[in-house]
């Protein structure tokens, strides 16, 4: 994971940071509800969830050595 991305995505008004992040995890996203059993429909769904959940707790993700990865945190909210 780019960190200077996510601490850009921390200011929410950064469209672009919000782009890039979602050209990158938002296929990685899907992917996951798509093999948790969901169609095309609900899995587009869920990523719109998530997405907006990360938009509300990304302030509380910091980098931390014994930390779980970005990806990781990204995934526990999926």
């Amino acid at each position: 994971t780019n960190h200077s991305l996510i601490r850009r995505v921390k200011d929410l008004r950064d469209q672009h940071a919000w782009s890039e992040l979602m050209a990158l995890y938002r296929p990685v996203v899907h992917r996951l509800a798509r093999r948790n059993g969901l169609d095309h429909e609900n899995a587009e769904d869920v990523v719109q969830n998530v997405f907006v959940s990360v938009s509300t707790h990304i302030q509380n993700w910091e980098e931390k050595p014994d930390g779980p990865r970005f990806r990781n945190w990204l995934g526990r909210v999926a």
